[in-house]
C-alpha cells in the first residue's frame, strides 16, 4: 500500500493522496504538531518520509500505546491518542501538488488559486495584472478638456480687459507718421464717413459700423496700399451690435481672434478687407489684392495699434 501523508489537527486537512516534496514548508500561522505525531505510515504503520519527501523538523518514533479500553455499552469510542498510528487510509494514489482550494477558504472569503508544490500551502498567486488602456483614455480625454477650458477662460479673461478707449486715445490711432506693416501713414482726417451707395448687405452692414460711432477717423498710407476707417463707440456693448451683423451679412472668407479682439475678412471688388472689433473700437482696414498683405497680419497690427492708443 502507499505510503499515506497525515497533518495535524490543528493543520487544515491534506488532500487525499497529497504527499509534500522535499523544500516544502507549513503556514507560519499554522500551529506545531503535536510532540510525536506521525506524519507518515504505511499499511497504518508509522515510516520515515519517503525519498523526495518533505523532513519534518523532528521525528519521533510514536510511543507503543496501551490498549483502548472497551466501551460500556451504550458509550462510543474515545479518538486516537497522539502517539497512535492513524487509520489506514484508503485514499487514492499521491498527487505531486495539491490541488487547488486547499487549504480551504475561510469563511466569508472566495476560494483562492495557490501555487505548485513547495511553496506552501496558503500561498496566493499574484492577482492579475489590470489593463490601464482606461486610465491612459481617461487621463488623455481630462487633459484635452482642461487645455480647452484654459484656451476658453484665457480668451475671456483676455476679451475682458480689452481697453475702452477714449476720444483723446481714439484719435492717436493711425496718427500721421506711423508705420503699419512696413508702410507710413501719410494722411489722416476725422468726421462722419459718407453713406454707401452699394446695394450689396456686407457693403452696407460695413459702412454701418463705421457710421454709428461717437468718433470717427480715415487714414491711408503714403503708397495707398493701406488705407483703415474706425469707428469709436460709447462701450464695449454698442460696438459689438454693429460688428455681429456685419458678420453675419458678409460672405467671409477667414476669421479669428488675436489678443482678445475678433475679426473677420472679406473680400470687396478688387480689396481684399478685415473688420476688427476691440473694446469699444471697430475698424476696417483694406488692402489692393495686387499687394497680397496676410488678412491676419492687417488684424494684429490694427490690433496692436489700438492696445497702444489706450497706453497714450
Amino acid at each position: 500500500m502507499p505510503v499515506t501523508f497525515h497533518s495535524p489537527p490543528s493543520w487544515p486537512a491534506a488532500p487525499a493522496g497529497f504527499i509534500p516534496p522535499a523544500g516544502w514548508q507549513p503556514e507560519p500561522s499554522w500551529a506545531q504538531a503535536p510532540s510525536g505525531w506521525v506524519f507518515y505510515t504505511d499499511n497504518g504503520v508509522a515510516v520515515p518520509p519517503p525519498a523526495g519527501a518533505w523532513q519534518p523538523p523532528t521525528i519521533v518514533p510514536p510511543a507503543a500505546s496501551p490498549p483502548a479500553p472497551t466501551p460500556a455499552p451504550g458509550s462510543f469510542a474515545s479518538p486516537t491518542p497522539h502517539g497512535a498510528a492513524p487509520p489506514v487510509d484508503s485514499s487514492p494514489a499521491p498527487s505531486a501538488s495539491p490541488p487547488q482550494g486547499w487549504p480551504p477558504a475561510q469563511p466569508g472569503t472566495a476560494a483562492t488559486a495557490y501555487a505548485p508544490a513547495g511553496a506552501g500551502f496558503g500561498q496566493p498567486l499574484p492577482p492579475p495584472k489590470k489593463s490601464r488602456l482606461g486610465l491612459v483614455i481617461g487621463l488623455g480625454a481630462g487633459v484635452l478638456v482642461l487645455v480647452v477650458a484654459v484656451a476658453v477662460v484665457a480668451f475671456v479673461l483676455l476679451a475682458n480687459s480689452a481697453p475702452t478707449l477714449t476720444s483723446a486715445q481714439f484719435d492717436t490711432v493711425f496718427d500721421e507718421g506711423r508705420d503699419v506693416l512696413g508702410r507710413s501713414v501719410g494722411a489722416r482726417s476725422t468726421g462722419t464717413p459718407t453713406a454707401t451707395t452699394s446695394t450689396d448687405a456686407c457693403q452696407v452692414a460695413i459702412n454701418t459700423i463705421v457710421r454709428t460711432g461717437d468718433d470717427w477717423f480715415y487714414a491711408t498710407t503714403s503708397d495707398d496700399e493701406l488705407l483703415f476707417s474706425g469707428t469709436r463707440f460709447a462701450d464695449r456693448a454698442a460696438a459689438g451690435v454693429p460688428y455681429e451683423a456685419a458678420e453675419s451679412a458678409c460672405t467671409k472668407t477667414g476669421v479669428g481672434t488675436v489678443n482678445g479682439a475678433r475679426w473677420f475678412s472679406v473680400n470687396i471688388e478688387d480689396t481684399d478687407a478685415v473688420v476688427l472689433n476691440y473694446g469699444n473700437v471697430s475698424i476696417l482696414g483694406a488692402a489692393r489684392e495686387s499687394d497680397e498683405v496676410d488678412m491676419s497680419d492687417l488684424a494684429d497690427a490694427i490690433q496692436a495699434e489700438i492696445s497702444a492708443a489706450a497706453k497714450r
